[in-house]
């Protein structure tokens, strides 16, 4: 009767023992532990224990089948060790190194605690659905880009103006002095003036600048008009340069007088 009473005492003492490792390898804590080290039946049960809220935790996360896969490796003193995260099977990230624990069987619970509890964080972070975010994340259309605005004239046809305007002088001032024509001084004293020929002179070159001018300010009128690129607003720095080197030319346009006749000088 004793003998029977003391192997019913034992046969309950090491149930648990041994059922520890089969039943947290089934549920939301699963652990392989190597058979070379020392307490390795009993290391299942007692992570188990030090984490009694992990099923509830780990049924609080999102998508299918999920748990936390623990291994242990190494010997006594000089362990090593991993915490996965599962989902459906496939590691949720990455599986990680295996990371070396040269300590005491508390010092490895308690680094594998931690581990446990960045692992269910994982689990518990939203699923990102590829299909999902394009269809509710558009690409943002390309930057439209606002309509050239074009200038009606540039500095081409205001040197057209101010050459037409000295035009227009030249030929009032030629036509006056044709006008006055002959003068003979009534005295006789003074030489004889004609003030045909300078008149002629100004009234030529009057009318060469004044053509001139109109056909600058035509020419650029029209070239706005059909939209030259030298007309167009944004190149300011292109528009500006232009308008420099016809405004230096514009400077040099003049009308000249000879013994061979009358012109125009100037660059063009």
């Amino acid at each position: 009767m004793l003998a029977l009473a003391l192997g019913g005492v034992v046969s309950l003492t090491t149930v648990p023992a041994t059922a520890a490792p089969a039943s947290a390898a089934e549920g939301a804590l699963r652990v392989e532990v190597a058979e070379g080290i020392e307490d390795a039946p009993d290391m299942p049960g007692w992570i188990a224990d030090r984490n009694p809220e992990l099923a509830r935790q780990v049924a609080d996360a999102p998508g299918g089948e999920r748990w936390i896969a623990v291994e242990i490796g190494g010997e006594y003193l000089d362990f090593r060790y991993r915490v996965v995260p599962m989902r459906d099977g496939q590691a949720v990230g990455e599986a990680g190194e295996w990371i070396a624990c040269p300590c005491s069987n508390d010092e490895l619970l308690v680094r594998i605690d931690a581990g446990i509890a960045a692992a269910v964080e994982k689990l518990r972070a939203p699923v990102d659905n590829g299909s999902e975010t394009s269809e509710t994340h558009e690409p943002n259309p390309p930057p439209q880009r606002p309509e050239p605005t074009y200038r009606t004239m540039t500095g081409i046809g205001t040197t057209g103006i101010v050459v037409g305007a000295v035009g227009v002088g030249g030929v009032i001032v030629g036509g006056v002095l044709m006008g006055v024509g002959d003068r003979v001084p009534g005295d006789y004293q003074h030489i004889e003036r004609d003030y045909r020929p300078p008149g002629l002179a100004l009234l030529v070159g009057g009318g060469v600048a004044l053509g001139a001018g109109v056909a600058m300010l035509v020419t650029d009128l029209v070239q706005c008009r059909r939209h030259h690129p030298r007309c167009l607003v944004e190149a300011e720095s292109s528009t500006r340069a232009a308008q420099s080197r016809w405004g230096s030319r514009s400077v040099a346009i003049a009308p000249w007088l000879g013994a061979r006749g009358v012109g125009l000088s100037g660059r063009f």
